[in-house]
């Protein structure tokens, strides 16, 4: 359900501008590294957009002569050989820039390219033969002047997959087809707790759920691993982003940020916006569809041996990783916690191949440990 928003319904000191969903780089997604762009010169470049990130540097760096009398450059498709990660490079012979047609999303059944998306803001179906830019495209690039001279502009081309139907993503609406046919863009406003979704119309979702994407700034989590409401997200340097993520929104707008809410009928626990499943909370289990049913509680005991997590129906956890109140905890096959010790690959909810898990004198994980093929040990703290 949508619904107009009024202009002085939200006008008060909660709210500050629209979240700006900023272009940052996540060390190792995608499997991908930064390229400086073979050292070649030009004032116009060309980066690969990802949904979370950016590259760092340009795939392509080149000057006018690539440009034809309207202004435009023509990136045609034509495989690059032994790269199916590379979504962009550059012919300096002829010349040209290319599209990558061995490139995964053109070749995969599930995310397979249905869109380019231009600096975020343009997008241009994928026919499979050219994409067309402009050199009004291309915008300043402060951050890369110092590599390519004051003049230096680029432009970022990023891919949205067939798969992204039925939501909201980087500010588009794509439909049950998968297509975007609907003009009106949309970002999330406010901050804090008092935040909410909204389109360039001025309509807002109101007492429904929606698929949509959102950037997180300043997180400081592990991904949330009590969190089922998302089907993919990645985090580091101080961010998370959630790609496609089931948010409510109460009968004002708002979205469910944290703590219990009672929707349709049904009790969902919310932390940072997202609802959490197949875990604890609050002595409640809570299923992996998000709605607490269960009719046991469950609580902490302990004895001279050590502590344990049961529940009123006389259930506790064995060999297994449980999620409570936000935190995991590894609990052996006695039913007892795992406490300031090393934890071996499939030992009390360890499913790690390879890799050591240590917990300390709480039952949380706070470093691992893993042999090379050499037989050397290594550790590394959380």
């Amino acid at each position: 359900m949508y619904c107009k928003r009024k202009v002085a319904s939200k006008l008060v000191a909660f709210f500050v501008a629209a979240v700006t969903v900023i272009a940052f780089a996540f060390s190792g997604v995608n499997g991908v590294s930064a390229v400086n762009a073979g050292g070649r010169t030009g004032d116009y470049g060309i980066r690969e957009s990802y949904d979370d990130s950016d590259r760092q540097f340009p795939e392509a760096v080149f000057t006018d002569e690539y440009f034809d009398a309207n202004g435009n450059i023509t990136l045609e498709y034509k495989p690059m050989d032994n790269s199916e990660y590379t979504l962009i490079y550059q012919d300096e012979t002829n010349k040209k820039v290319y599209i990558n047609s061995n490139y995964y999303e053109f070749h995969n059944e599930y995310l397979h390219a249905a869109y380019f998306v231009i600096n975020k803001e343009k997008l241009v179906k994928c026919d499979g033969s050219s994409l067309v830019l402009n050199k009004s495209d291309f915008k300043k690039n402060g951050n890369l002047a110092t590599y390519y001279g004051e003049n230096y502009g680029d432009v970022t081309i990023g891919i949205i997959g067939a798969n992204v139907k039925d939501q909201w993503y980087q500010g588009f609406w794509f439909d049950a087809n998968g297509e975007n046919t609907y003009a009106p863009r949309g970002s999330w406003k406010g901050s804090g707790d008092w935040q909410w979704y909204e389109d360039t119309s001025g309509w807002y979702p109101v007492n429904c759920w929606q698929r949509m994407d959102k950037l997180y700034e300043n997180y400081t989590g592990n991904g949330n691993p009590a969190t089922v409401a998302t089907e993919s997200r990645s985090w580091g340097q101080g961010k998370m982003y959630v790609s496609k993520g089931w948010f409510y929104f109460d009968e004002n707008g708002y979205a469910a940020t944290n703590g219990w809410y009672k929707i349709d009928g049904s009790w969902y626990y919310f932390d940072n916006f997202l609802y959490e499943g197949g875990c604890w909370r609050d002595g409640y289990y809570i299923g992996y569809d998000g709605v607490q049913s269960y009719p046991y509680t469950g609580s902490w005991k302990s004895n001279s041996t050590g502590w344990w997590f049961e529940d009123t129906s006389g259930w506790y956890p064995c060999n297994e990783k449980v999620v409570i109140n936000g935190n995991e905890y590894y609990f052996k096959s006695n039913g007892y916690l795992a406490v300031d010790e090393w934890i071996e690959p499939g030992e009390a909810g360890n499913t790690w191949t390879g890799m050591w898990i240590h917990v300390d004198s709480s039952g949380l994980e706070d470093k691992t440990g893993s042999y090379d093929e050499n037989g050397n040990w290594t550790e590394t703290p959380n």
